[in-house]
């Protein structure tokens, strides 16, 4: 009951609530909301901290997360007894990366995607973290077709589009039905400058989701590329509509 309290505050957004709430907690779960209500409550007054400042005719606002240190020394003793989860390792690595400990927070992220490879915030902070591909410990990763996903998302970043797009193929093997699936293989295309196969692929995504807006954009370059101002225009018409 006391962490559907918390969680409940938390989804309020009064940060500091949720975490008084948690003093006492132990239990992995309620951990982690404790010390992810801490850090937000220090993201949300850097943000105030930087609208004040801009207020006041600075020119450059900046403004650090105060809770970091108080997080980083409760989270390195419960790392060190080893008892964090996947999720307690997701934070830890980010407070590590906010202390600019980039190669610590790499391990932290890579140990929780062992621990549970279906934790997408950790792959997403990988990579962010990899300006090239040698940056990426592979052979730490787990053996999982949410490794194949974090690949297509990094040579993406990189601009390797048809090594995304080789990865993206792979998994619709999987996903055959995944709109994200469909739409990142057509974000590929579209930057290989394959605009038939792309159009194909986002016709398919709005044909079986209408009301999609993510990556829109693209396809309607696509159509203007082409020169087809009737589907350009019901695309608009669609895209104000929604």
């Amino acid at each position: 009951s006391i962490y559907l309290l918390a969680k409940t505050v938390f989804d309020l957004k009064e940060y500091m609530r949720c975490w008084h709430c948690l003093s006492n907690a132990h239990s992995p779960k309620s951990r982690f909301l404790k010390y992810y209500a801490l850090y937000m409550a220090g993201e949300k007054r850097k943000e105030e901290e930087v609208l004040e400042q801009a207020a006041g005719d600075c020119v450059h606002p900046t403004a650090q997360n105060g809770k970091l240190e108080e997080i980083y020394k409760d989270l390195e003793d419960l790392y060190n007894n080893n008892q964090m989860d996947a999720y307690l390792l997701y934070l830890y690595g980010m407070v590590l990366k906010h202390r600019d400990m980039k190669a610590q927070a790499q391990q932290m992220f890579v140990a929780s995607v062992r621990a549970k490879p279906c934790l997408w915030a950790s792959w997403a902070e990988l990579t962010a973290l990899c300006s090239n591909v040698k940056d990426v410990p592979e052979c730490q990763l787990p053996e999982h077709w949410a490794k194949s996903f974090f690949f297509g998302s990094v040579f993406a970043e990189l601009n390797r589009w048809e090594e995304s797009l080789h990865c993206y193929k792979q998994l619709s093997g999987i996903f055959p039905h995944s709109n994200q699936l469909k739409s990142r293989v057509a974000v590929a295309h579209y930057d290989l400058k394959e605009y038939d196969e792309a159009a194909a692929e986002f016709e398919e995504v709005l044909a079986s989701d209408p009301y999609q807006l993510e990556d829109i954009d693209m396809y309607s370059n696509i159509l203007f590329v082409k020169g087809d101002k009737t589907a350009l225009s019901t695309l608009a018409h669609r895209a104000v509509t929604v």
